[in-house]
């Protein structure tokens, strides 16, 4: 049992072909994985539009905002996310070594851990429990990691709420 993927066609610059995204859905396509920009040509796509068409076909939508978050707002439910995944090291400006994401609670329901172990909040048992966030927290956090993404984003939401 392998799974079948399919790359959305893009122009030279990096931008998707919006006009074909939708033909490329089959009926057993589930999951969209896209990018919102790339850290090599710094093309960004439009997620709105995407997820547009990913709600019309009961398609998952996950983005890819390593490049963009804390630089460009992202507004989860307008663009049909099913997850957003970040990392803390970029415009967040956190540690290296931290990320993260946010997810529907659809979305986490249909999909599981790929690591588990450590279970953390239920130590006597062998299951990753099946609640957020600890379905996803496998092992021992990096707490200062965690202190420092925090003191990052509270900097970031001053700076952004003193402009």
């Amino acid at each position: 049992m392998g799974i079948e993927y399919t790359k959305i066609p893009c122009d030279i610059y990096g931008q998707i072909d919006y006009e074909c995204v939708e033909n490329l859905i089959k009926p057993n396509t589930k999951l969209a994985v896209i990018s919102h920009a790339s850290n090599v040509c710094g093309t960004m796509q439009d997620i709105e539009r995407l997820g547009s068409i990913f709600k019309k076909h009961n398609v998952y939508f996950v983005l890819d905002s390593a490049q963009t978050a804390g630089v460009f707002d992202i507004d989860f439910k307008k663009s049909n996310l099913s997850a957003l995944c970040f990392t803390g090291h970029k415009g967040l400006l956190g540690p290296q070594g931290i990320g993260g994401f946010i997810l529907t609670t659809d979305f986490a329901s249909k999909i599981k851990p790929l690591i588990e172990g450590g279970t953390g909040s239920l130590s006597e048992s062998e299951e990753q429990p099946e609640y957020l966030p600890d379905k996803f927290e496998a092992g021992t956090l990096c707490l200062p990691a965690i202190y420092g993404l925090n003191a990052s984003l509270k900097y970031i939401k001053k700076k952004h709420q003193g402009q």
